[in-house]
């Protein structure tokens, strides 16, 4: 059984960007855990998460997921300057496992240099998002969602059924 982490911000996480892609993952028969910086996570419009890990505390484990999984919203952009998660990131592409990231959440990806080279798409909800490709050196396809080596970017969530199907489908072969 493929085991997905999702990575929620404590604060303003977009709500939908968890909830849609985890009803696909739990109805594939995926175990899905979440982690953040703290214990509890809460959306832009107030969904509260329980989440099973934190990063200060259980890294090591953290390793052994198949998926890591960036729910997006502007509070995912709390992680830029955050090593630890940087770090998983690192081990999780050089390890060739999955890396998805919806809406905000590439620009994490591109501002770590995981997108060099890499097309991608995201959010461009402040006109940059072209801007940040160029300056990291990736791709942008203005796509709903893209598939590029080990890495999944969807622009946001007018398309998160479409990014979870294509998660599944990924993870299939």
């Amino acid at each position: 059984m493929k085991k997905i982490l999702m990575v929620l911000s404590e604060n303003n996480f977009r709500d939908c960007e968890y909830l849609v892609p985890r009803a696909f993952f739990e109805q594939s028969g995926y175990k899905i855990r979440t982690v953040s910086t703290n214990y509890l996570s809460t959306g832009k419009f107030g969904f509260k998460v329980d989440n099973d890990y934190t990063f200060e505390t259980d890294l090591e484990e953290l390793k052994e997921f198949d998926v890591l999984f960036f729910v997006g919203g502007l509070g995912s952009l709390e992680f830029s300057d955050n090593s630890s998660i940087k770090d998983l990131t690192k081990n999780f592409f050089y390890s060739n496992k999955l890396i998805c990231a919806v809406c905000a959440a590439p620009r994490l990806l591109l501002g770590w240099k995981f997108l060099e080279g890499i097309s991608c798409t995201g959010s461009d909800y402040d006109g940059n998002f072209d801007k940040l490709c160029r300056k990291f050196k990736s791709i942008r396809l203005k796509k709903n969602v893209v598939i590029d080596r080990n890495i999944i970017t969807c622009v946001g969530p007018s398309a998160l059924e479409e990014f979870s199907l294509e998660i599944s489908k990924f993870l299939k072969y």
